[in-house]
């Protein structure tokens, strides 16, 4: 009667533990000729002490020892990598790569004449190129192959739940608490999105009541109250658990749906209109152009992509990608405000592969303490000074202010650092980051 009670085997092996083999490629497929790097350094053993050897075999013939090794696969194929591992005691431990000769990953690119981080401007001119050489040689690019996806996220934190793909598979949020709504009831009891099952697909109702907007309010009151007969004699059960204001959500999800369509699908030149984004904070829009080739012979088709993820301009500061010394605290009169302290000389935060292009000023918004000069490099804490400003002194350590700092004209991709210039005590704690520009011309 213990629900914490459980059954537990233990397996002991004892003497000399076998290497775990382990083995990457800097590349698993591309054209013919083509140069590959392998590489075990991730192999180990759980017996400290002992030291391990290398060998590899490839199914073309070749070998080779050593934990990286370099070689050319001439002629287009499938082959086979193994990797052997083996112990001071000799045993061994074996694992495999297939490498793909003869068939280039398309590149894939969006030519977006702005900003590739943040909205900066309310439309963006671009251009999608493909180049594949082995589709060239064979009758030219496809563009019924080829995908430009667009889709607004209200908060850049649902990809933490799901992944691009899903992300753009569904295409709009504008519905998303209704979509939540119907996942946490039980509504798949009786319904599906695609097939008929209990009761209707989600789809069928969409068509039916498509365009019919006085019904919205008929059925967000069904759903509550339940019945029989629009489709059948199934009786399809009552939801007074909900209120209208949930159904109505819900229902409005459903009739957004239609069956078939490409969520955010885009010519492959144009201008991208920014608007989604206007009516809220900390959201972002993923753009992903991909393309998939014809394959090459017995070679299965590859498919190449890019993606863009352009965010809008206020960073808060605790999702800062890197840092040394500096954490994560909670304070303000309420305890409701995320800040980055610990902003000591040598102490810094980084951001990640931020474009500069465009880019005019960072706002700060941050406590103080005694003063001091936050500094903003690129590429290392001590990388190009692209902007400082002075922190006034405070005597309330937990009063936020505003801080703008001018920065120098830069461009391109480069890791962003806040560094703190010399001092006897915390420079203060930052809340958020806010990214001011204009798009180029």
């Amino acid at each position: 009667d213990n629900p914490d009670a459980r059954l537990v085997r233990i397996e002991y092996a004892a003497g000399n533990r076998e290497p775990v083999a382990r083995a990457s490629a800097d590349r698993l497929a591309g054209g013919a000729p083509m140069e590959v790097t392998f590489d075990a350094s991730a192999s180990f053993d759980y017996d400290e002490e002992d030291s391990l050897t290398y060998a590899w075999v490839f199914s073309d013939g070749q070998n080779g020892v050593g934990e990286n090794l370099t070689l050319t696969f001439t002629d287009p194929g499938i082959y086979t990598a193994v990797l052997t591992v083996t112990d001071t005691s000799g045993a061994t431990s074996s694992t495999e790569l297939e490498i793909k000769a003869g068939n280039s990953i398309p590149k894939v690119s969006i030519g977006w004449a702005g900003n590739k981080s943040f909205i900066l401007s309310s439309g963006v001119p671009y251009q999608t190129t493909i180049s594949d050489p082995e589709d060239q040689e064979a009758g030219g690019i496809r563009r019924s192959e080829t995908s430009l996806q667009a889709v607004y996220l209200p908060d850049l934190a649902l990809l933490e739940n799901m992944s691009i793909q899903e992300a753009l598979a569904q295409g709009s949020f504008t519905f998303q608490e209704g979509k939540d709504l119907i996942d946490n009831s039980d509504c798949a009891t009786c319904h599906a999105m695609e097939i008929k099952s209990v009761g209707p697909s989600y789809y069928d109702i969409a068509d039916r009541y498509r365009n019919q907007y006085d019904m919205e309010g008929y059925l967000a009151s069904k759903i509550i109250t339940g019945g029989n007969g629009n489709w059948g004699g199934k009786i399809m059960a009552g939801h007074p658990q909900l209120n209208i204001d949930q159904t109505t959500k819900m229902v409005r999800y459903i009739l957004s749906l239609e069956k078939g369509n490409t969520y955010g699908e885009l010519p492959l030149q144009g201008t991208f209109r920014l608007r989604d984004h206007e009516s809220s904070e900390g959201g972002a829009y993923l753009v992903r152009a991909t393309y998939t080739d014809r394959g090459n012979g017995d070679l299965p088709p590859q498919t190449g992509q890019e993606l863009l993820i352009l965010r809008e301009g206020t960073v808060q500061a605790e999702d800062f990608d890197e840092g040394s010394g500096v954490f994560n605290l909670v304070t303000g009169p309420d305890r409701d405000i995320d800040v980055v302290a610990g902003l000591w000389e040598d102490h810094w935060l980084s951001f990640s592969e931020w474009d500069l292009t465009g880019l005019t000023e960072f706002e700060v918004v941050m406590s103080s303490g005694k003063g001091g000069i936050l500094s903003v490099r690129t590429g290392s804490p001590d990388g190009e000074e692209i902007g400082t400003v002075r922190i006034t002194p405070s005597s309330d350590p937990q009063a936020l202010r505003s801080y703008r700092i001018p920065l120098r004209p830069s461009s391109g991709m480069a890791d962003v650092y806040f560094v703190p210039g010399t001092a006897e005590s915390a420079l203060g704690a930052i809340d958020l980051i806010r990214v001011s520009g204009s798009q180029p011309r």
